[in-house]
């Protein structure tokens, strides 16, 4: 006991030091993006327009905004009701003014002041459309405003619809409208529209683009018009007002809807839409996503108008022209003026008021040439530019009203899209570009963004950038060659020279197009080698690269250059299975030395690496040698005999078997012999061959003989003698490859021939399928043989007189399908059995309980001898009876039954749903399930089955038109009618939702309105965030109008705003979940009244102080409760608050943005006083509860209960005298026999801390000063290597089991196509089934027969079927009914309650943790892979800081006093000088210790070179050797078990270390090389193999071996003892007489004592991890409520429920630990390999075995260890065990504190992890593995089903055995 005390007194002196260190993250932005303004109210976007220095005008619904050239807000005006904006442009002359026209200010327009905007004079006589109708507008060069407003004629009679005011200055009143004169006729017909979509000015005209009805008095089509008026006509009755028809004509459509136009070097570009008409009514405006771009050039369209106006006013016009046109006034249909003298003064000012109609719509338009058409799109802008570099095309930009930009380029007459940019929301008609073309700005309904022209950065290839050959390239964007980078013309170096950078016109990009020679003998000097390089630059100096090679080349012209290929010692090595190895030949240029700009694979092959003749002569340049069966590098054959690669017939002239012979069969089991065709058997002198047949991974050999065909042919017929071919799996067939191959020699003739082994047997159990021509081919010669136990053999292994010729057994009925049906008939049975004829003629009757079965019709189901179909006739009563079957005059004589039953509905609810359907009806009555097929009908729609029993059937309806239906349950076609109907109701709509705003954590209490809540059965809400991620919440009706739902927490990204936004996190789309009510799942999409803003949460202050108390003078001053906090009342009100004083509510609470103040109700609360100051003990805890959070405050105490402190004092005082006396009592009793000890200890105490003091300063001083070096490490790894899901999975469900799911479908799958159908219906009937999976894992953990081992296995098996087959949810309902049973069956005596859940050795509990593994996959990869990386990390390097024993595992440095060294070992540190690279030289410093063994040498570089490789792809440092470069050429391989003097003494050999080599700092050199035969005498190989490498994938593709990966990685930095001699032992830095046993069960670990020379280490390595430690566990035992996932709250939730039940809240804490805390945190910990791709050392596992141990007292709530246990290992964390204890207390506490997870959010959760985890392993596969297990114990799963009420009724027995009949094909 004495030195246990003083071991822990030891380890207490030394526990004192530790430092916490930091760090931090950046995020990356979009490249296309370079400013953008968002709108914030929630009126839309309308126009913008851009003055001459820059400020940008900005105009939306009731909001005028004033931008910076970076579209900063410099000022906005919101004071105005200015409606839509629909007119925003700038004049500037005679006064710059601002020009706004909206649907506000009664329609008027407004001169604004261009710095203020606030108005300085109103336009009343301009009047724009009314409402959302369009309205154009522009300014002239003149200094007019033209303005025209999309008009309907029912307001013929107001003012023009084109408007043009002359701009006054100030002060100036002499402007007068130009237009007060109606431009229409009143004729026209009241339903005729003019939509004014465009307008520009051209030539001294102003232009409007429009589309209109065709003709003005009667409905016609749409048609698209151009209009103009004069800027010199003075009149006011718009005289000279002339318009011309426009075509835009598509492939297969006329484009009628005109949306915008731009004239662009006299050219005039517009954007159509397609229109179709509604109800054939001609004369409306229905657009359609179909869009065109057509052009006009300008002279055309001056040319049409010039036209008409000659055809309207001269004597020679037409006739026609203008009858129908809707112009008011003087028109050409008067008179005709003589137009001799035509000239241009009658386009404005004609001789009498004129106007000029269109032209007779019969003559057709002015046509557009078609430049772009595109399906999908509604355009809305047109912007036409050009690219500003040499030869730059034509650019169309193109705004869609979807949300897109579409980039064309315009080459002639055509239009090529060659980019797509998607933006958020519908792109508006003002589009703009920047004076220096490179940025254009978009106006979208809720954003003006100014995007980049182009962003060639995005594409990382020339095939990217310019696509050649395509003519779809970025005409912004060229290849810069030399540089290797698709740049900008002017981004690119010298692109103006010849090939220095390339354009989308390119046929192709720069390559090599061949090598000459393409490829190389391995063993080759240097060859010169002459590549073909397109698009080579002239005049520059190249180098070639053969991989780390250079080779200077010369350009021979302008586009060949030639170079030597690498001498032979500089060829990497060949693989050992491969025959070449492949480099990256590669081109650098003299002016980017460092960039290699063109690269292609060249080839180094090695001929005697190929085996066979045909792929030596035509893979390389080769040549097979047939006298010695080898192959030879061209010219250097041994033998007279060669085929050479140069011959014409090559590969033709091989010896082999001939490809065109059709698949042999052979029966197995069954002598005999195998013949083939083959070819040039005889050009070799090796004349004996045998044959090998591959059955599988077994060869069988036998020997062959030839005979010539044809004496000059070289055709052989081979024979393969006699023998028997054998198979073991039961099947039908299985392929094999038979291959010839030259006697004595493993060389083989090419070719094969492929051969099937089949069995009679297998599938064929009677005689009718073994004599049927049906199922067997006459030419298998396979017979029924009537032996002792007749079956179906070859006729080989029959004798002939036992061969039937006739099947005369009678047939045999097994089962039937269903088993009941309807009185009424009309069902089709499947009968299955056996001998049920060899052909469908042979069945004569079948009867079921006595009535005639008819089968006549029914051949297409007959399967022969195995299953007969037929169709129930009639029975007038219900019973039961026998099932007989004739065949050829025989009846079966089985006892298999079929029942006639009479189904009746008694009654359905609910009777009424919505006409979108979605309602689950549930039908009640008795004998539901009868027959095969039943479907339910509402009227003409069917009503989908979910469930379906004998006394209940559910189903969910569709959308109907119908009011009223009847409900009808067709059984096989007969049916069953309930009396009542089923009435459709109009679908709920909903009106409105109070308020529009929530918390981001949600939980806000939303008021619903609407109508037609009450028949809905469930109605949901939905928050889609601007990412499209979904949440949802469930609501609750209040009445058929009103319901209540709390809103559902923000799971989007929040976005990066501006500062007057920064409160707003995101604004959603707001939608429902109604039954099958579509509409409202979008209810708020797209409409500015329906935005709803989602706010950041708000937080609350805790009370002030370390025990968060807050302390209150008397009861008056607590009268008025506050609070204090930021962003209180943001999103949120008083309604969604609660605030508690311990139990006791806080009423008539007020909410302010940074204070809540509430009145407490009557309540207790005691004086600090009565507590004895601890903090929070009997104090009560103020909690805020707002929305979804939940906020802990602190503590409230009185400080002045004078009174109470006095009526308690005599008690106080009288317990505290009882206290002491017995305290002095027992030190009394106990100080005479202490004293001497404890003075003993003290001076042990003393000695300790003299002798240990130096070494701890010293060393701790170390480990401070490495830990800098090792935070320096972690920021270098790049990645964290977490395994995939699939390996994830493996690792934690699968490992140590037999059974591994695959990911592809299994050999059994592929080759019985039976199996996925029968799979499909186990899925579907039995694992869909709540209560069969019930009773399936009760029978399983109920029987004790069953090894606990296989229970993991089912259950494993089990959760990867439902989790891929989408039944997550199901899982989590049956493992919760399941864990509930179990709760309430457990013994209370017993006292089991706290251990359940704490083991994986039933199904049950194997699927509650393989349930946790699934859900927590997302917590590691996002949280708590990191710090898990870190932590192992952290371990291995102060482990690896120290000497570490190689034979035993044990180190200087670790946290597990077991596993230390015991004795202190002296050591330096040697910087070694690694060549990395040995064809540049190229070294690295790496730090090593004098001791290390030459293996954990090698390990160390290893792991410095491929630090940010996955440790599955690392190299095994045992397959190379150390060289140790001396200079001068000297070079040296050490090994570990080299002899050097004095290392072996008695037995005992000593494993080398760099001192026993003498080798020191600074002068050492050291590369690894291939394992060498003959170390030290000459190399094998110079180069290093393990050159470094840059990244994962360089790593892989290094000629360092990579391992196949193993979950369970065990790699120990120990000597591998197979070269020593026998009785030798190894030792390295002590020697151990009997190495401890490395199993894991720490229990069998034999207690050692603890030097106290080595204890400073103890301490050391814990302080050093210690804050890695912490992290982990702050990540294992998170506070943060976003983090802790769904399911675990939902469980947690779950064990709070049953324990309080039980009033015993301490097993919820019990049950937790068990699940989720001891299960699997600690296997996570103590197996980080199952989660990362990590190499494990012994030395690591053994530390990692006592952070196990502290999570296990921390959660038995053990600060220090028990008393059995005093090692200091246990007692190195006792200090730090109250904080882990709080923590994992704060953690549970937390999580239950968290807001409830209802079942709709676990269906959620369910779905996403179903998501998450889609593919990794084949489900059919996984499925049937199950299936076969479950097979074994199918009579007793079968007994147990028909003991279940609920599966005997749905006869789940049945199934299962009809299941079985399904993959046995019957």
């Amino acid at each position: 006991m004495m030195m246990e005390t003083y071991a822990l007194i030891k380890l207490f002196v030394i526990l004192c030091i530790c430092h916490p260190i930091w760090s931090l993250v950046a995020k990356p932005m979009d490249p296309y993006k370079t400013y953008e303004f968002t709108q914030t109210t929630n009126g839309t976007l309308n126009h913008f327009t851009v003055s001459d220095n820059g400020s940008i005008y900005l105009g939306g619904v009731d909001v005028l905004y004033r931008l910076s050239a970076d579209l900063g807000l410099i000022r906005n005006n919101t004071n105005e009701t200015l409606g839509i904006i629909k007119v925003l442009e700038i004049a500037t002359d005679p006064v710059p003014r601002l020009i706004t026209c909206g649907s506000g200010l009664e329609r008027s327009c407004q001169l604004r002041d261009l710095t203020t905007m606030d108005k300085v004079d109103v336009i009343n006589s301009v009047i724009v459309a009314p409402g959302n109708e369009t309205t154009v507008g522009l300014v002239s060069p003149e200094g007019e405003l033209y303005v025209a407003r999309t008009v309907s004629f029912s307001m013929r009679w107001g003012n023009s619809p084109i408007s043009i005011k002359c701009l006054p200055g100030d002060g100036d009143e002499s402007c007068e409208d130009r237009s007060t004169q109606p431009l229409a006729s009143s004729e026209v017909d009241e339903n005729f529209i003019i939509h004014y979509t465009s307008v520009f000015a051209h030539d001294g005209f102003t232009y409007f683009l429009a589309s209109q009805m065709e003709n003005a008095k009667d409905p016609s089509d749409i048609v698209p018009k151009l209009s103009r008026v004069c800027h010199d006509d003075s009149t006011d009755k718009l005289n000279g007002f002339t318009e011309v028809v426009i075509d835009c004509k598509g492939v297969n459509r006329t484009y009628a809807i005109t949306r915008s136009a731009q004239v662009y070097n006299n050219k005039l570009y517009a954007v159509f839409v397609g229109n179709v008409p509604i109800d054939n009514n001609l004369n409306n405006f229905n657009p359609v996503n179909q869009s065109a771009l057509c052009v006009y050039d300008m002279s055309n369209v001056i040319s049409a108008f010039q036209t008409a106006v000659r055809n309207c006013s001269c004597e020679t016009g037409d006739p026609l022209r203008g009858i129908n046109s809707y112009l008011g006034g003087r028109t050409c249909l008067d008179e005709f003026f003589n137009c001799e003298n035509f000239n241009e003064g009658l386009f404005c000012t004609p001789p009498r008021d004129i106007r000029y109609p269109a032209s007779n719509p019969l003559s057709g338009g002015l046509e557009g040439e078609l430049l772009f058409e595109q399906n999908g799109e509604s355009f809305s802008s047109i912007l036409v530019t050009r690219v500003n570099h040499p030869d730059g095309p034509l650019i169309g930009i193109i705004g869609a009203s979807e949300g897109n930009v579409l980039k064309v380029r315009i080459n002639g007459g055509s239009g090529v899209l060659y980019e797509r940019l998607n933006l958020p929301h519908p792109v508006l008609s003002d589009i703009d570009i920047s004076n220096d073309t490179e940025t254009i700005t978009v106006l979208t309904e809720r954003q003006l963004l100014k995007l980049s022209v182009a962003n060639c950065s995005q594409y990382q290839t020339c095939d990217e950038c310019i696509k050649p050959g395509t003519g779809r390239g970025d005409p912004y964007c060229g290849w810069c060659t030399l540089e290797k980078k698709c740049t900008r013309y002017r981004d690119c170096i010298d692109s103006n020279a010849t090939n220095r950078w390339l354009t989308f016109t390119e046929e192709s990009c720069v390559e090599i197009i061949s090598p000459e020679p393409a490829s190389l003998p391995a063993d080759t000097e240097q060859t010169m080698v002459t590549l073909e390089v397109t698009h080579l630059p002239e005049d520059l100096n190249y180098t070639c690269h053969f991989g780390d090679f250079e080779s200077p080349a010369e350009q021979n012209n302008a586009s060949f250059i030639s170079c030597f290929s690498p001498n032979r010692s500089s060829i990497p090595p060949i693989p050992n299975t491969e025959d070449a190895i492949n480099v990256t030949l590669s081109v650098s240029s003299s002016a980017f030395s460092g960039i290699k700009f063109v690269e292609t694979t060249f080839s180094f092959f090695n001929c005697s690496r190929i085996y066979s003749c045909v792929s030596c002569v035509t893979k390389w340049s080769c040549d097979w040698c047939l006298d010695d069966l080898v192959c030879a590098h061209s010219g250097r054959g041994q033998s007279h005999s060669n085929i050479s690669h140069a011959s014409s017939e090559a590969g033709g002239a091989c010896p082999q078997l001939l490809p065109d012979q059709t698949t042999i069969d052979v029966p197995a089991d069954v002598t005999r012999t195998i013949q083939v065709n083959a070819t040039h058997l005889n050009k070799t002198s090796h004349q004996e061959y045998e044959c090998v047949l591959t059955v599988g991974s077994e060869d069988i050999n036998s020997s062959a003989t030839y005979v010539h065909l044809e004496p000059d042919s070289g055709e052989v017929n081979v024979t393969c003698s006699a023998r028997d071919y054998s198979y073991e799996e039961w099947a039908k067939e299985k392929g094999a490859i038979l291959r010839l191959r030259w006697r004595g020699t493993n060389v083989f003739v090419d070719g094969l021939v492929e051969v099937t082994l089949y069995k009679c047997g297998v599938e064929r159990p009677d005689c009718s399928r073994c004599l049927s021509p049906i199922t067997m081919r006459p030419e298998l010669e396979c017979r029924w043989c009537l032996s002792s136990k007749p079956t179906c053999v070859h006729e080989s292994n029959c004798i002939p007189t036992n061969e039937a010729s006739n099947c005369t057994a009678g047939p045999v009925v097994e089962w039937v399908f269903p088993r009941n049906g309807s009185v009424d008939g009309g069902t089709l049975v499947q009968i299955n059995g056996t001998d049920l004829g060899l052909e469908f003629r042979n069945i004569d009757k079948i009867t079921l309980a006595g009535i005639e079965c008819d089968h006549r019709e029914e051949e297409k189901y007959y399967r022969t001898g195995a299953s007969v179909t037929c169709r129930s006739g009639e029975s007038n009563n219900t019973g039961g009876g026998l099932v007989l079957v004739t065949v050829r005059n025989q009846t079966s004589t089985q006892s298999v039954q079929f029942s006639y039953k009479n189904a009746s509905i008694d009654s359905f609810s609910p009777k009424c749903g919505p006409m979108s359907g979605g309602t689950v009806i549930n039908i009640t009555g008795s004998d539901l399930n009868i027959g095969k097929d039943i479907t339910v009908e509402l009227g003409n729609k069917t009503c989908d089955i979910t469930y379906l029993s004998a006394k209940k059937i559910s189903c969910v309806t569709e959308a109907s038109d119908n009011q009223s239906s009847s409900l009808v349950i067709q059984y096989d076609g007969e049916p069953r009618e309930s009396t009542d109907n089923f009435i459709y109701y109009p679908n709920p709509n909903v009106t409105d939702i109070q308020p529009r705003e929530s918390i981001k954590s949600g939980g806000n209490n939303l008021t619903v309105s609407g109508t037609g809540f009450h028949l809905i059965r469930r109605p949901q809400i939905v928050f889609t965030s601007s990412g499209g991620i979904r949440s949802i919440e469930e609501c609750q009706k209040s009445s058929s109008t009103e319901m209540f739902c709390p809103s559902p927490r923000y799971l989007g990204t929040e976005r990066r705003r501006r500062a007057e936004e920064e409160r707003i996190v995101d604004r959603v789309a707001v939608g429902f979940i109604m039954d099958g009510v579509k509409d409202l799942l979008t209810w708020s999409n797209n409409d500015p009244k329906r935005i709803f803003e989602v706010k950041r949460d708000p937080m609350y202050e805790r009370f002030p102080g370390e025990d968060s108390t807050k302390y209150y003078s008397d009861s008056e001053s607590f009268k008025t409760f506050v609070l204090k906090g930021t962003d209180l009342d943001v999103g949120s009100d008083e309604g969604d608050v609660e605030v508690y004083i311990g139990n006791t509510s806080c009423s008539a609470v007020q909410l302010g943005p940074t204070k809540l103040t509430c009145t407490p109700e009557s309540l207790s609360i005691p004086s600090v006083f009565l507590i004895f100051g601890r903090s929070g003990g009997g104090l009560p805890l103020v909690t805020v509860h707002h929305a979804n959070l939940v906020f802990e405050i602190g503590y409230v105490a009185f400080t002045n209960y004078v009174l109470v402190i006095l009526s308690s004092a005599g008690l106080v005082i009288g317990l505290l005298l009882l206290i002491i006396l017995c305290a002095l009592c027992y030190v009394g009793r106990v100080r005479s026999q202490k004293a001497a000890k404890i003075h003993d200890l003290e001076l042990q105490v003393l000695e300790i801390q003299d002798s240990i003091s130096g070494n701890l300063k010293s060393l701790f001083a170390t480990l401070q000063t490495t830990a800098d070096n090792f935070d320096a490490t972690l920021s270098q790894f790049k990645t964290i290597p977490l395994l995939n899901k699939r390996q994830y999975l493996l690792n934690m469900l699968f490992l140590g089991l037999n059974t591994e799911p695959p990911t592809e479908p299994s050999g059994d799958v592929l080759k019985n196509p039976n199996i996925k159908v029968a799979m499909d219906r186990f899925s579907v009937n039995l694992l869909s089934k709540k209560d069969f999976l019930e009773v399936l894992i009760r029978a399983l953990d109920q029987n004790t027969n069953i090894g606990s081992m296989e229970k993991v296995n089912i259950a494993s098996l089990l959760s990867i079927c439902l989790l891929h087959g989408g039944k997550q949810e199901l899982l989590t309902t049956v493992m919760i009914s399941l864990m509930r049973e179990q709760i309430q069956d457990c013994d209370p005596k017993a006292a089991k309650y706290r251990i359940l859940f704490s083991r994986s050795e039933t199904v049950l509990e194997k699927l509650l943790s393989n349930w946790i593994t699934v859900f927590q996959y997302q917590y590691l990869k996002n949280h708590a892979a990191k710090p898990l990386h870190h932590l192992f990390h952290a371990i291995k390097y102060v482990c690896e800081m120290g000497p570490i024993d190689a034979v035993t595992g044990k180190s200087q440095f670790s946290i597990n006093d077991q596993q230390m060294l015991e004795k202190q070992i002296a050591f330096n540190e040697l910087s070694l000088s690694v060549i990395v690279n040995s064809v540049t030289g190229e070294k690295e410093e790496i730090t090593v210790l004098d001791v290390n063994t030459v293996t954990q040498v090698k390990q160390r570089i290893i792991s410095h070179l491929y630090k940010d490789v996955p440790f599955s792809k690392q190299p095994d440092p045992y397959m190379y050797d150390l060289m140790w470069r001396t200079g001068r050429g000297g070079q040296l391989i050490l090994r570990d078990d080299d002899d050097l003097s004095g290392n072996t003494e008695n037995d005992w050999k000593k494993i080398n270390t760099m001192v026993d080599f003498s080798v020191t700092s600074g002068v050492a050199c050291f590369e690894l090389v291939e394992k060498q035969a003959n170390p030290n005498t000459t190399l094998d190989v110079a180069s290093s193999p393990c050159g470094k490498k840059t990244g994962a994938e360089g790593a892989a593709a290094s000629k360092c071996k990579n391992q196949k990966y193993q979950a369970t990685v065990f790699r120990h930095s120990s000597f591998r003892a197979g070269s020593l001699p026998a009785g030798m032992k190894p030792w390295h830095l002590v020697k151990e007489e009997e190495l401890e046993d490395e199993d894991d069960d720490e229990s069998k670990i034999k207690p050692k004592e603890i030097k106290e020379v080595v204890l400073p280490f103890l301490p050391a390595t814990r302080n050093y991890i210690k804050k890695y430690v912490d992290s982990f566990i702050n990540v294992a035992l998170t506070n943060e409520s976003d983090a802790i996932s769904p399911s675990i709250r939902y469980l947690f939730q779950f064990f709070d429920r049953e324990a309080d039940k039980l009033e015993k809240p301490e097993y919820a804490k019990a049950w937790k630990d068990n699940a989720f805390a001891l299960r699997f945190w600690a296997t996570i910990l103590a197996n980080p390999q199952y989660t990362l791709d990590l190499g494990i050392h012994s030395y690591t596992t053994a530390c990692l075995r006592i952070l196990v141990q502290v999570l296990k007292d921390t959660c038995a709530g053990r600060s220090k260890p028990i008393k059995t246990d005093y090692s200091p290992s246990r007692l190195l964390f006792s200090n730090l065990m109250p904080g882990y204890i709080s923590k994992l207390a704060g953690f549970y506490d937390h999580a239950r504190g968290t807001r409830k997870v209802s079942a709709a959010d676990m269906a959620q959760e369910c779905t996403q992890v179903e998501l998450d985890f889609e593919r990794s392993f084949d489900l059919v596969s996984t499925q049937y593995e199950l299936y076969r297990i479950l097979e074994s114990h199918k009579d007793m799963l079968m007994a147990a089903l028909d003991d279940d009420d609920v599966c005997n009724e749905a006869d789940m027995a049945g199934e299962l055995q009809a299941i079985t009949q399904e993959i046995a094909g019957h």
